[in-house]
């Protein structure tokens, strides 16, 4: 790369960051964001850093929570947001800003992935008009202000450029690009269950389009395929554990009641509307409109589809895609799909689906833009971009500029705090089904409770393991505060105790004969989970060796191609 592309390639950069500012400013001032999630993502990750002090690095299994009777939250939950900011609060961020941290990756990759996938098919300022739609489209700057959902928004983050490694392969389509799809791909799989699954679904509509705009279909579908197939060994470790362990907890809770997606569909008048706007307060509406500057930039896209450019069709053809798969997922249009594909009822609210919208309107948008400029000279071009730039954050100013963040209060960082509370997920719908009564409790003391004539004479807890000593003058029946869960092992002695849930609460129960017993008690990896870890463990290996011998050959045929002189 010369000086002169480098200078460029850093210009872009610091224009795109100052095009973040507007959203990274009101978010990283001091204290928590008032948000419909609360408290939940500080004692969440309040959670993992006590997990990795214990040395239980996976943090699959909550201690405190439920009354401090554990909670496989991890198991079911996408971690990226959690073990991002955990990282961040190691390297000595505080709590809230570790966090805020982390949806400023999501930001910053959001920004910069909507304008490399527009520049696909549009010039510089096109893809900036794009960066700026899809940073602040309405949709995404109340999921972190009014939501807060802080793991869907990082997932939105990474949406750009997964779609964005496959719409390349029209002009690579080798293993090291493959493996830029899988790698892509993977990162929204990880940071949001529901996000990762319409990732999954928008990169099938992306291959489908990029494969009939390529002149090599096969090898762009095959690429395109080893890339998809890859993403998903890699993650194989969260989603094929949480799949086979579903049966175990209460999650169909997720689908009845007020999760029903019937409730949830959004209507015209929804997505053309202005939207609410919140005060200083705690009144926050969680409102559904696509946004004005969106929707207007949408009347220069014919002016882009004249152009014979394969990139700008492909650009085009995908946003135009992603805005009526969105439309019609997050209205009635798309109840037949919902009741024909069981797993969509995961989704729960269909209004999820604007992320995919907000996508769609920023390429149309961008790519629109960027081609009247190009028709009418510079200087329109670069007024153009600014100009729906600067409406673009106007438009969301209300949401962003005028909320108070408030300090985290003690209780909500302080686990023997929360830990007197039921605090689990909305429905408490990865409580183990083994959980029939959450009323009636056993007196523990030190987190035992003994059932006959036994002493325990010492309790070492921590989390996913108990050390005790135990004394009885016959068999007895040893009660530990943790809830029973498929991976929890018990010896005494070197040898295998039996260890079942309690009837009712569900609490880890073994029984002890007479005599003086170590016993031990570990939550370990099922022969499931350890098989899924090792396929993502080796897809990691593939990875590497595709990558690395795909530059070696790419060096070779450089050396030895024939110099231009002869």
């Amino acid at each position: 790369m010369s000086a002169r592309d480098r200078r460029a390639s850093l210009l872009r950069a610091a224009l795109l960051f100052g095009l973040t500012l507007p959203f990274l400013v009101p978010l990283l001032r001091p204290g928590w964001i008032q948000s419909h999630e609360g408290y939940s993502y500080p004692i969440r990750l309040v959670e993992v850093i006590r997990c990795w002090d214990d040395g239980f690095w996976s943090a699959r299994w909550f201690p405190d929570l439920n009354h401090g009777q554990g909670y496989p939250f991890l198991c079911f939950y996408a971690p990226a947001v959690f073990f991002l900011s955990g990282v961040f609060h190691a390297a000595g961020a505080p709590l809230d800003l570790a966090l805020k941290l982390t949806v400023a990756i999501g930001t910053i990759a959001g920004t910069a992935g909507a304008y490399r996938l527009a520049r696909i098919g549009v010039g510089p300022s096109g893809a900036v008009v794009a960066a700026a739609l899809y940073t602040y489209a309405p949709y995404h700057v109340r999921e972190v202000f009014i939501r807060g959902d802080l793991a869907e928004y990082l997932a939105m983050g990474f949406l750009p450029w997964s779609l964005w490694s496959v719409a390349r392969l029209t002009r690579r389509c080798g293993a090291r690009d493959a493996s830029l799809v899988a790698a892509t791909a993977a990162l929204p799989i990880l940071s949001h269950n529901i996000l990762g699954m319409l990732t999954g679904g928008t990169l099938v509509l992306a291959t489908a389009l990029t494969v009939m705009r390529s002149d090599r279909r096969v090898a762009t579908a095959v690429a395109a395929a080893a890339g998809g197939a890859g993403a998903l060994l890699l993650t194989a470790f969260f989603w094929a554990p949480a799949l086979q362990e579903r049966a175990f907890v209460q999650i169909d809770v997720l689908t009845s009641g007020h999760y029903v997606v019937q409730q949830h569909f959004v209507s015209a008048r929804d997505l053309l509307g202005r939207g609410e706007f919140p005060g200083v307060g705690q009144g926050l509406p969680m409102t559904f409109e696509i946004g004005w500057v969106g929707l207007l930039t949408l009347l220069a896209v014919p002016w882009a589809w004249r152009s014979s450019d394969g990139g700008r069709r492909l650009v085009i053809s995908l946003g135009a895609v992603l805005v009526g798969v969105g439309v019609v997922m997050a209205t009635v249009l798309g109840d037949p799909v919902y009741r024909a594909v069981g797993l969509l009822q995961f989704v729960q609210f269909p209004w999820r689906f604007l992320s995919v919208v907000a996508l769609g309107i920023a390429l149309l948008g961008g790519v629109g833009i960027g081609a009247v400029g190009e028709r009418f000279g510079r200087a329109v071009r670069l007024g153009g971009a600014a100009t729906v730039t600067a409406a673009s954050v106007l438009f969301v100013a209300g949401i962003l500029g005028p909320k108070v963040s408030l300090p985290l209060p003690p209780w909500s960082v302080d686990p023997a705090e929360y830990r007197r509370r039921p605090e689990t997920t909305t429905r408490g719908e990865y409580l183990p089904i083994w959980v029939t009564d959450t009323r009636t409790r056993p007196r523990f003391t030190d987190g035992v409770f003994v059932v006959g004539e036994a002493n325990v004479l010492s309790v070492d807890r921590r989390v996913g393991r108990w050390k005790l000593t135990v004394e009885s003058a016959r068999a007895a029946t040893v009660v530990l505060e943790d809830l029973y869960y498929p991976g929890w092992q018990a010896s005494a002695g070197g040898a295998a105790v039996g260890v079942a849930p309690r009837e009712g609460t569900g609490n880890l129960e073994l029984s002890v004969e007479s005599g003086r017993h170590e016993i031990e008690v570990r939550l370990t990896l099922t022969p499931w989970r350890r098989a899924c870890g090792g396929v993502s463990l080796a897809m990691v290996v593939v990875g590497i060796i595709a990558v690395v011998s795909s530059g070696v050959r790419a060096r070779r045929r450089e050396a030895g191609a024939p110099s231009p002189t002869g």
